[in-house]
């Protein structure tokens, strides 16, 4: 797997099934295509805006019945039944499983949004909450352990998956950049290392000591990452 190795998550077994348009109901969606014309996924904003409130719903569903039956359980038939839509209504926003895995994606685990407010203590507890929020929702370990894994096999959706997390998990980033502009960060400090060095512990709890993030373990957290941002680069 290349591109969501960074993301340290843990994995799940899972098999995938064939699956195309007017296929018998029950079958599994297979990952290539929904149609029996090969397409490919263009970008990582493969998908329609979940500013519609119907693609939002069946994300949510799509979400619940990953977390729920794994992806040997994810048909078109469940998550057409789950989100109350026809299976036409998924068909039109979404081209192949693969688009709904990297929607699913941004769904779940969506960039955190912090303001800019001058004070890198200020950021980083702004931006630690809104992962707790985040990471502490219910299915949050098993849907992403499932994508993770089918990324792994899937190079299609690992593509993809990096792409989207080079392009929307950058708020740590620009949080350690305005610090450094500040000078309340050693510019010698790469923000990206830094990013992985703080996010790579919350994800190990998360996701393979399945233990939440309870207000000790992040603050703890935080005053960790505050060190490790506050100190100066040893000599290479």
């Amino acid at each position: 797997m290349t591109g969501v190795t960074a993301w340290q998550y843990g994995t799940v077994p899972y098999s995938l099934c064939a699956h195309k348009a007017g296929s018998p109901a029950g079958e599994p969606f297979r990952t290539e295509t929904m149609t029996d014309t090969p397409t490919e996924i263009k970008s990582s904003n493969a998908g329609p805006p979940e500013s519609d409130p119907a693609t939002a719903a069946i994300l949510d569903a799509a979400a619940r019945l990953l977390a729920e039956r794994g992806v040997s359980g994810f048909t078109t038939d469940a998550l057409a039944k789950a989100a109350s839509v026809s299976k036409s209504s998924i068909y039109s926003r979404w081209r192949s499983k693969d688009e709904i895995f990297v929607s699913l994606t941004g769904h779940v685990a969506g960039a955190a949004t912090v303001a800019d407010v001058g004070d890198l203590a200020a950021e980083l507890r702004a931006w630690f909450a809104d992962r707790q929020k985040v990471y502490n929702q219910p299915g949050f370990r098993q849907v992403i352990t499932s994508l993770i894994e089918i990324a792994s096999h899937d190079p299609v959706v690992d593509s993809e998956m990096a792409v989207y997390l080079h392009n929307q998990h950058t708020t740590f980033k620009q949080i350690v950049r305005r610090a450094q502009e500040r000078g309340e960060v050693d510019s010698g400090w790469d923000p990206a290392l830094l990013e992985e060095y703080v996010i790579g512990p919350v994800m190990y709890r998360v996701l393979l000591d399945d233990e939440p993030l309870d207000d000790e373990t992040l603050d703890a957290f935080r005053r960790l990452a505050m060190t490790a941002l506050l100190g100066t680069p040893p000599p290479a």
